[in-house]
């Protein structure tokens, strides 16, 4: 059995098969779950511990340490390496799509690309302050940073400056490429622009929009859908141009495209959902009865199960699939106090909601009851899947329990604070 352990930090690897965590003591632990068994102990980490990546193949993990150098872990136990060269902590970091390379951002000025064993390929020098985020694009061949200079530059794996954006007036906190590689998304305060690069040319940019909701991106890389807490989402393509989706009575809570194809779906306060095809034309409006006596909770898209044009909805402590080519959702009506949180499986053929009545309800992706995750003696505040589905992780209390799919008991940590 996984002993109890007080844990600030958990990291799950994409295999599902180890776990990494981190006590308020800032000890860390690396753990095999398919084996049950600890792997590996880090004692030194101290109380400073700020965050910890793993890399897409599940063999490394990144973790960064106020004032002291990145650490590079392996995830067999054997790999522990230090990456000197900053000047500066580390605002964050990310590993290259195939997992060979990282990328770091410091307060030094600088981002640094390293390999894997711990040495610097390329200095990323230009910024004239610190460097606040990193991307990879998809290809692994361009580098992306954002900076407290207000500006966001665009890099080859060798350090050379392509481009700098000089639209954003504040600080740039997170920047992405879209899938294709040819669009940057950049956030500066509450402000996401687009960005449309021509061979290593950035072009003037195009202002999305203020937000202060959600945003989200379509499968594509070419449409963004922006929430800023009115009734009108606004749809964006990479070029700049705008549709306002009118249609709703409420402001606008969540949005999200559909897994395949462009076409969007909108969530009101008010429990009303709105279908619109790529080019923001209402196609489908449905309005859910299930919140005349509810005003507490979050009000949510979760996404499409593996059902075609089946979605998950979470409204107000009560969950709901709904297939868009029927007039009524199927609530997921088991529990007995209100649901506190709903999520799909990355493979989306299965729904985990987790309730205020102390247990968690794993559900198939129409909706069908396949398993209730026991009494934790405690409002059940959160879950969630491992990557590959195999493990179900449930947070109630103070305690983190570890579902295996196949049914088993669980593992258990116990001592968090909060």
């Amino acid at each position: 059995h996984l002993e109890s352990v007080g844990a600030d930090f958990a990291l799950l690897a994409p295999s599902g098969r180890e776990l990494f965590v981190v006590s308020p003591e800032g000890i860390g632990q690396l753990w095999s779950l398919s084996k049950r068994k600890k792997i590996a102990v880090y004692p030194d980490l101290t109380t400073s511990f700020r965050w910890a990546w793993c890399s897409p193949t599940g063999d490394h993990i990144l973790i960064t340490i106020d004032d002291q150098a990145p650490r590079l872990i392996g995830t067999d136990g054997k790999t522990d390496i230090r990456l000197h060269g900053h000047t500066g902590g580390i605002w964050t970091a990310c590993f290259s799509p195939k997992g060979d390379r990282i990328l770091t951002a410091s307060t030094d000025n600088t981002a640094r690309l390293w390999d894997l064993e711990g040495n610097t390929l390329a200095v990323c020098r230009g910024h004239r302050g610190d460097v606040r985020d990193v991307a990879f694009s998809r290809k692994g061949d361009r580098i992306l940073t954002g900076s407290g200079d207000h500006t966001a530059r665009v890099w080859d794996l060798q350090g050379n400056e392509l481009g700098v954006i000089r639209g954003p007036t504040a600080a740039v906190t997170k920047v992405a490429f879209t899938p294709d590689g040819e669009t940057i998304l950049t956030l500066s305060g509450h402000v996401i622009r687009l960005w449309r690069l021509v061979a290593t040319n950035v072009e003037e940019p195009e202002e999305v929009e203020v937000l202060t909701t959600r945003a989200a991106i379509a499968p594509s890389g070419l449409r963004v859908v922006t929430c800023a807490g009115d009734r009108t989402p606004r749809l964006w393509t990479a070029e700049g141009q705008r549709a306002v989706l009118e249609g709703h009575i409420r402001e606008v809570a969540d949005a999200t495209f559909r897994p395949e194809g462009e076409a969007i779906l909108t969530l009101a306060r008010n429990g009303s959902i709105r279908l619109w095809d790529h080019n923001g034309k209402l196609r489908l409006a449905r309005d859910f009865p299930v919140v005349k006596n509810q005003r507490d909770g979050p009000v949510r898209l979760a996404g499409f199960t593996d059902a075609k044009d089946h979605c998950l909805l979470q409204i107000f402590g009560t969950a709901w699939i709904w297939d868009v080519h029927r007039p009524d959702p199927i609530e997921l009506h088991a529990h007995r106090e209100p649901i506190l949180s709903a999520t799909l499986s990355p493979d989306r053929s299965m729904v985990l909601t987790t309730s205020a009545d102390r247990t968690a309800i794993v559900w198939s992706g129409v909706g069908a009851r396949l398993r209730t995750l026991g009494d934790h003696g405690a409002p059940v505040q959160a879950g969630a899947f491992a990557p590959d589905g195999a493990w179900i992780a449930t947070a109630a209390g103070n305690v983190v329990r570890l579902w295996p799919r196949s049914g088993q008991s669980p593992l258990r940590g116990t001592g968090h604070e909060d």
